[in-house]
């Protein structure tokens, strides 16, 4: 894989990383908002829509939460992004890779909401319906012809793989400068995400970090024990601040924060 090079400024670096806390919203939508709905639509098409709003709104609070997680924690790993290249960034289990723009952005010294060239973002997930969903939600419009058409850009790349198996796949670096792994699940195969674990680590650069999250306070427990087998150094052990809380009172969208280095 080719890595984009860059001759940033000999006074200032080019790449700094936000310590911008974004104010939780609801995206800017509120709960009557019927935006483009008639009288005349059946109470089928306005619950679709409302649907759909709801849904918009959702992933908008995710994206916001999940940013304010990386700027208030990534902070205190004391990760510095390279100056003379792209931030290689893995993310393993992207699923549809909501989180993908987020993590462009913030690596890449930008703002929320734009994906940043100053990084490559590349997903794998063995389900191949998801790496779909995340190819087509990240595509964009290319206007270099008459008829529009939308495409994914350079600096993301989603593949449908093995995780346990990342040397098969020439799309991934061979070092890499954050691997991503969020919501791992280690009880449902213990065997299967300690070689997860293992094949992450070796693309991680020596500079580089980890960042793992739980759902649970019992997979995080577990998580922990299974570092403690591993080469690794953990910079970072924190209950998330900006999680989301579910139905489910033990529950929570990125609930707990760990991110760790290899050991030099």
């Amino acid at each position: 894989m080719d890595i984009e090079k860059f001759s940033p400024s000999e006074s200032e670096p080019r790449t700094k990383l936000s310590n911008r806390i974004l104010p939780i919203s609801n995206n800017g939508f509120d709960s009557d908002f019927n935006y483009g709905l008639s009288t005349n639509q059946s109470d089928e098409e306005r619950q679709r829509f409302q649907n759909v709003v709801e849904g918009a709104r959702e992933v908008g609070e995710k994206r916001e939460r999940f940013w304010n997680m990386l700027v208030t924690e990534v902070a205190k790993s004391d990760y510095q992004p390279p100056q003379d290249r792209q931030t290689q960034i893995l993310d393993v289990g992207c699923g549809k890779c909501e989180e993908g723009i987020v993590l462009s952005a913030y690596f890449g010294g930008g703002e929320f909401g734009s994906a940043s060239d100053h990084t490559k973002v590349v997903g794998i997930d063995i389900k191949k319906e998801d790496i779909e969903r995340a190819i087509s939600g990240h595509k964009v419009p290319d206007f270099s012809e008459q008829i529009t058409k939308y495409v994914l850009p350079s600096n993301f790349e989603f593949v449908h793989g093995d995780a346990t198996k990342l040397d098969q796949y020439p799309q991934i670096p061979d070092q890499v400068d954050v691997v991503v792994i969020r919501h791992q699940q280690i009880s449902d195969d213990e065997e299967i995400w300690t070689k997860i674990f293992q094949e992450s680590l070796k693309k991680l650069s020596p500079n580089g970090i980890m960042i793992l999250t739980s759902f649970s306070d019992i997979e995080h427990q577990m998580l922990m024990e299974k570092l403690k087998e591993l080469e690794v150094e953990v910079i970072v052990d924190e209950k998330n601040p900006y999680g989301k809380s579910t139905q489910h009172k033990e529950v929570t969208i990125d609930r707990n924060l760990t991110i760790i280095k290899r050991k030099k």
